[in-house]
């Protein structure tokens, strides 16, 4: 009689984790319709709105060249087609948008396995990288809130994970920079 536990696969551990945080953040993005900070409405929503719409409360930013319109100029799409699946309503639109937020903070979870896992550390030790990420209360909380700072992460860990190897091929290098420069246009700070 074999009395050894079953072993489970480090992929079916890692699906497991993205799971659980993906339940995490759709739970809250279809039953929150607070606003945490306004930045998530005015630094993004509204001038979107703008684009697709024709009508919004532009800040200071937008109307005088100080922020960059490249995320809202991605959310306007979304917009569009949340409204013409929805209708007229807000939440319909909305919550497009928060889905496509929760999306890209799981895959900032499993790029955080992916960078792990870039520099040679085990699977199940890479793991607690993802899971760290993916459970981690706060990335849970923001995750479908249209704010620059996740819209940045994405990127920059994805960057990271293509240059960590010992010799990166020109093309991993070249991608990483642009993802590099994608990050700073999302969110001004990350020039840093």
């Amino acid at each position: 009689m074999n009395l050894r536990p079953a072993r489970i696969s480090p992929a079916l551990l890692l699906a497991i984790v993205l799971g659980i945080g993906a339940a995490a953040r759709l739970a809250l993005a279809l039953h929150d319709d607070g606003i945490f900070w306004p930045d998530e409405i005015f630094q993004s929503l509204e001038p979107a709105h703008q684009r697709a719409f024709g009508y919004a409360l532009l800040p200071w930013e937008y109307t005088s060249g100080a922020r960059s319109w490249l995320l809202p100029l991605l959310l306007a799409p979304l917009l569009r087609v949340g409204a013409a699946l929805g209708g007229d309503r807000p939440r319909a639109y909305l919550m497009l948008v928060r889905f496509v937020f929760v999306a890209a903070s799981v895959a900032t979870a499993y790029g955080s396995y992916l960078l792990a896992r870039k520099l040679r550390v085990e699977p199940l030790r890479a793991l607690v990288a993802a899971a760290l990420f993916s459970l981690l209360p706060p990335a849970i909380y923001f995750a479908p809130r249209a704010l620059s700072e996740n819209a940045a992460a994405l990127p920059i860990v994805f960057a990271v994970a293509l240059l960590c190897d010992e010799a990166p091929a020109f093309g991993a290098v070249v991608v990483a920079g642009s993802l590099f420069g994608l990050a700073p246009i999302f969110r001004i700070q990350n020039t840093l």
